[in-house]
């Protein structure tokens, strides 16, 4: 069991559209707490956010260990919308094998 082993302090990875931001976190932080962090990036009241993971809403309660997050993680961030529905999950992602082929030659 993987969980558990990494205690010390971590990054995750918050997504929205094509915007990341890389939040430093303890394992025992609240989903809450960690919105409370988001709030000072995006100016959107926790109550404002939703954070998923793999299509999972994550609850304000539990704490990130709880919800099975580890460093480098990527959680999904949608906001509240005035209609009172949360926002579609949209997160572009670039896996490797899409990079563009530039990238690999910087020493040229």
């Amino acid at each position: 069991n993987v969980v558990g082993t990494n205690m010390g302090s971590m990054y995750v990875r918050v997504k929205r559209g094509k915007t990341t931001y890389f939040v430093h976190v303890e394992p025992s932080v609240t989903i809450l707490e960690l919105k409370q962090k988001l709030q000072e990036l995006t100016e959107k009241m926790p109550e404002q956010q939703r954070l998923l993971k793999d299509d999972t809403v994550l609850e304000d309660a539990k704490s990130l260990a709880d919800c099975r997050i580890e460093n480098d993680d990527v959680i999904a961030l949608t906001f509240h919308l005035e209609d009172g529905t949360f926002e579609e999950v949209m997160i572009e992602t670039l896996d490797k094998e899409d990079a563009p082929a530039e990238n690999a030659k910087e020493e040229a």
